[in-house]
């Protein structure tokens, strides 16, 4: 190859996956530039890979001298991808009504369990696809990052298929996961009604129920109730949640009774008891008390007469009416969790003190033991000495428990209080704590507090006294 006076330009990028050559035109006297020529000169710059000889005939084909061009391009590195798995169920439910623009409340928007029928793919495995190597225009070669397979998931109710790509379900239920461990759990599915001819039901797990529960029908639960039609007056307990999409009309014998929420379109002439938050569109001379709060949604969002109480807290859109039922609301601890607190702390004291006496004359059992030499240990009166310490021991720990809920219940009524979007009507008697008052004149958008020993009202930013 001829020496030439001026050389060629060429550089590669900063990752070397591209190199450009800048040709100068020859000298006067000097050959053109043939391909072969090219390539040693990218050869001599170290570029050995992705030369586009399509670009180098160019070059000399159409003699562009003088412009930078790209004659040559690494192989990229194509990144694979970590296992993953792609689940056909939902993994968080919705425990909350949905309001709607005309501010009505949709009861089927809540969903307390997610079924699934046997020999249906809840979950499936896309194994990991490892990546391509690339190759810069030196020849360095790229590795791509070693992509994960992830560990079989773990669980009960359901198996994989040979392929170990699919998780299927071994029987008809309802799938839940936590912690990344999914189980599949028996659900007792009613289309129909529960009355008298179906019978009752007792049921460990979920019940779902496509009718209505007939008045002296009881259904008996350990997880959730669902019913999409009415609850008559019946009698339904559950160990979770309870969702009657269409109502209540208990005909004063019915009975709710829930370890965790209570949702219904509307509730009349039932007593209602839940650990949680009792929610609803309306409650009509109804019995409701409430562990956590009860809340009235919807356009009206009324409590009409009947005996309401959350320790929460409860908001509503109206409480009591224009004809000025008579209407109790009560939020807070009630007066007698006191005494109950303080007969606790007084029967801890005591068998803290009973319990002192025993380890004393337990303590001089050993005494008498090192002094003297012999065993007391079969001896009668230290055998019923054990029995009263391990007795008491038991008790002060259970009451123990009892009072720290009782604590936790006085934390929880703490800050509680009474929301009112829209009106609050005369011979509405309201309990804050052990504190009572009854409304005397129609009040708008307000609420009710405690303040020292009184309930306030507050409206608009100011407080007035109510009693």
């Amino acid at each position: 190859m001829a020496t030439r006076l001026v050389k060629p330009v060429v550089g590669v990028t900063y990752d070397d996956m591209e190199a450009y050559m800048q040709l100068p035109p020859p000298a006067l006297g000097e050959p053109a530039y043939t391909i072969e020529e090219l390539r040693s000169f990218l050869h001599a710059a170290g570029i050995v890979f992705g030369i586009d000889e399509e670009i180098l005939r160019a070059v000399i084909e159409k003699e562009m001298y003088g412009v930078r061009l790209t004659v040559a391009r690494g192989k990229p590195v194509v990144e694979g991808k970590d296992g993953y798995f792609v689940y056909k169920f939902k993994q968080e439910l919705n425990r909350t009504p949905k309001e709607n623009d005309d501010g009505s409340v949709d009861y089927w928007d809540v969903s307390l369990i997610e079924a699934v029928v046997q020999g249906q793919e809840i979950v499936h495995y896309y194994p990991a696809v490892q990546g391509k190597e690339g190759i810069t225009v030196k020849g360095a070669r790229i590795a791509p990052k070693i992509c994960k397979e992830l560990p079989p998931l773990k669980g009960k109710g359901f198996v994989r298929t040979q392929d170990n790509l699919s998780y299927i379900s071994q029987y008809d239920g309802k799938v839940e996961m936590r912690r990344d461990r999914i189980t599949i759990l028996p659900v007792h599915e009613i289309f129909g009604n529960v009355d008298v001819i179906s019978g009752n039901i007792n049921f460990s797990g979920d019940v779902i129920i496509h009718g209505n529960v007939c008045t002296g029908a009881a259904v008996i639960a350990t997880e959730s109730v669902t019913v999409d039609g009415i609850v008559e007056g019946a009698t339904i307990e559950a160990g979770k949640d309870i969702v009657v999409r269409n109502g209540v009309k208990g005909g004063h014998v019915g009975r709710i009774i829930s370890k965790g929420n209570v949702y219904a379109k509307f509730m009349e002439y039932v007593s209602v008891e839940a650990d949680g938050n009792i929610e609803s569109d309306s409650m009509i001379d109804c019995t409701i008390r409430a562990g956590e709060k009860v809340v009235l949604t919807g356009r009206h969002g009324a409590v009409i007469g009947g005996h309401v109480t959350a320790l929460a807290g409860i908001d509503a859109v109206n409480i009591g009416n224009e004809t000025e039922v008579e209407t109790y609301v009560g939020v807070g601890v009630e007066s007698e969790i006191l005494g109950q607190i303080a007969a606790l702390q007084a029967k801890i004291a005591s068998t803290e003190q009973e319990l002192d006496k025993i380890n004393q004359a337990l303590n001089a059992f050993e005494e008498y033991e090192k002094k003297h030499g012999v065993s007391m240990r079969e001896d009668p009166r230290r055998m019923q000495l054990l029995r009263a310490k391990i007795r008491d021991t038991s008790v002060i720990a259970a009451e123990r428990a009892k009072l720290r809920q009782c604590n936790d219940t006085m934390a929880k009524g703490a800050s509680a209080l009474i929301n009112i979007t829209a009106a609050l009507y005369p011979r509405v008697m309201v309990r804050i704590d052990e504190i009572k008052t009854k409304i005397k004149q129609k009040e708008v958008y307000c609420r009710l507090v405690r303040r020292g020993d009184k309930i306030v009202l507050e409206r608009l930013g100011s407080g007035r006294q109510i009693s």
